[in-house]
């Protein structure tokens, strides 16, 4: 469990940019960076971005909870538990405690790519981190139970609706079988009474 962890508090290191203006630069952006970037070509497309958080989803569920993010970013980024988990705050875009890929990873890598060519330069990973992702110098263990247990709620919530979903969808298949049987059934009845009339009538052919 997250809360498991020890908090700790993060060092930043400021570095000045072209233009005068000061930014934290940070080695945990710099070596995600280097991990999406598989071609090695100093650009992330929009593919190797998503593949990143592709990695983190052990379960393959399609999301990533932040206990699944603090796993990958410790053992792969080196970062602390404190860092760890403001980032994911801050890259989880509806606020629900998980990041969907399908539907989150598109509006991070936009944020990201500052001028909008879908290619993500070093630079402008390291400088949009800065900007949207400023470290705190700590964060209690408090904070971190809670926002692990939001992240199990929220499973817990998924997997109730899609339970409500299936059971939703095997009524809905079973009702309509039961109607077509009965449909089926009363057709059969009518045919039947038609055969007769016309039999008892001394008509033929076909009804």
């Amino acid at each position: 469990m997250i809360a498991g962890f020890v908090c700790c508090a993060c060092t930043l290191n400021q570095r000045s940019s072209g233009s005068g203006h000061v930014f934290d630069d940070s080695p945990q952006a710099r070596a995600m960076f280097r991990k999406a970037d598989r071609d090695q070509n100093e650009y992330l497309t929009y593919g190797e971005f998503q593949n990143v958080f592709r990695s983190y989803d052990n379960n393959t569920d399609g999301l990533v909870t932040s206990a699944e993010f603090l796993e990958h970013w410790q053992d792969e980024m080196n970062g602390t538990v404190t860092q760890g988990l403001h980032v994911f705050m801050i890259l989880d875009v509806d606020k629900d405690f998980i990041l969907e890929i399908t539907a989150e990873i598109p509006h991070i890598y936009h944020w990201f790519d500052f001028n909008s060519d879908w290619k993500v330069t070093e630079g402008e990973f390291v400088v949009q981190w800065a900007t949207k992702c400023r470290l705190p110098l700590s964060i209690s263990c408090g904070e971190i139970v809670t926002i692990d247990r939001a992240s199990e709620r929220k499973l817990r919530e998924r997997d109730s609706f899609d339970d409500d979903i299936q059971q939703f969808s095997v009524r809905q298949s079973d009702e309509m079988t039961e109607k077509n049987a009965t449909r089926n059934e009363s057709y059969g009845q009518y045919k039947g009474s038609k055969r007769s009339l016309r039999s008892a009538h001394g008509l033929g052919g076909r009804v």
